[in-house]
């Protein structure tokens, strides 16, 4: 089955969904982990940093939410790099505010908009392949993910100390917006089409 992810049928769509999965699902962990200690790096109490977080973590269940609602649209990929591209602007926008009320809204959009593209992207993945391949297909993508995120989590820190609060929502909007192209111009169109057909 790993094989054939990579054979001459299935290889651009797997490589399409490499492309996205790797950077993605990193900056999507830097959002909902990071966070809540970048507030406070941002010199907010720890009573204001939590009450931020409990905020922003509501964003989680709303932006599934939202892609319950529009990850029908446009062939699944279509809301999934709006939804992408959506969260790319928020992370830019979290860092030019300085009020804990608006950097809490932004953030609560910020994570709403990541976890839509995240939740999307499940679909999209498990939409790519046949039944035959479909399970591997899915771990084989999440694992890679989980992978990238290992290696992003220890230079948090160090784009941290290099370009601080702003260059760390930087690198998360780059991370989002940098894969999109490929997916618009290769990625598979799954919206409205039989498994059978797809695969």
């Amino acid at each position: 089955t790993l094989l054939g992810m990579f054979s001459g049928r299935y290889i651009k769509r797997t490589l399409v969904l490499c492309s996205y999965i790797w950077l993605t699902v990193p900056a999507g962990f830097v959002v909902t982990v990071w966070t809540p200690m970048m507030i406070n790096k941002k010199g907010f109490s720890m009573d204001d940093t939590l009450t931020a977080a409990f905020i922003l973590m509501v964003g989680v269940p709303f932006g599934c939410y939202i892609a319950s609602l529009i990850s029908d649209m446009g062939g699944r990929k279509i809301p999934l790099c709006a939804a992408a591209a959506s969260a790319a602007v928020f992370a830019y926008l979290f860092t030019q505010v300085e009020g804990l009320i608006m950097l809490t809204f932004i953030g609560f959009c910020l994570t709403a908009s990541v976890m839509c593209q995240g939740f999307i992207s499940f679909s999209y993945i498990a939409e790519s392949y046949p039944t035959r391949m479909r399970n591997t297909a899915v771990g084989l993508h999440n694992g890679m993910g989980r992978f990238a995120t290992s290696f992003m989590q220890k230079q948090v820190p160090v784009i941290f100390a290099a370009g601080g609060f702003a260059g760390v929502y930087d690198t998360v909007a780059l991370m989002l917006l940098a894969p999109l192209a490929i997916v618009l111009i290769f990625g598979l169109k799954t919206g409205g089409r039989s498994l059978e057909d797809i695969g």
